[in-house]
């Protein structure tokens, strides 16, 4: 997987035809579910370049109309376990991300926060609270800007996994 993105100079034009971010952002490996903060640099996950298979938090910062060499987040971030699906507030002042093979998580994959320490480092991560994690997968946060509401994607559901029996459609609602 690659990142693009689209361009478009006003709300009257149109959107441009999609634009590969390039190989500062993109490499051999998968790059995926960016975020991009009000100063242009752009959070995202990268698999890992040595060969243990899992993925991480990476940030390209955005300085002199360009993207500078991806970095990958510190250690308040990043673990042996699996970090992705950032969301970063649009100031950095915090980012909330996926992640599974934490201490202290809830079950298969959970949402995790991170606060912006004085000097920019990355502050170690907290788990989201219940109800927002549960012991399904909870991952894809983003926070809409004017309301401060959380969405992310869960695996969670109200309806039971196994059915007694089949049925149609109406009679399930």
């Amino acid at each position: 997987y690659d990142i693009w993105y689209l361009e478009r100079k006003s709300a009257a034009e149109a959107w441009s035809v999609p634009i590969h971010a390039g190989p500062i952002v993109n490499t051999k490996k998968d790059e995926f579910y960016p975020s991009v903060a009000t100063n242009g640099n752009i959070y995202f996950t990268r698999e890992t370049p040595d060969a243990t298979p899992h993925e991480d938090i990476w940030v390209c910062e955005w300085k002199e109309n360009q993207w500078q060499a991806a970095q990958q987040l510190g250690n308040g971030v990043n673990t042996e376990g699996a970090e992705y699906n950032a969301f970063v507030a649009p100031d950095e002042s915090y980012l909330i991300f996926g992640a599974y093979k934490r201490t202290g998580d809830q079950g298969g994959g959970d949402l995790w926060a991170s606060q912006r320490g004085a000097n920019g480092e990355w502050l170690p991560a907290k788990p989201m609270p219940l109800p927002i994690n549960s012991p399904r997968i909870d991952f894809c946060p983003f926070v809409e800007a004017a309301t401060g509401l959380l969405y992310f994607t869960t695996e969670r559901s109200a309806i039971p996994k196994q059915m007694p029996r089949k049925m149609a459609t109406e009679e399930l609602l």
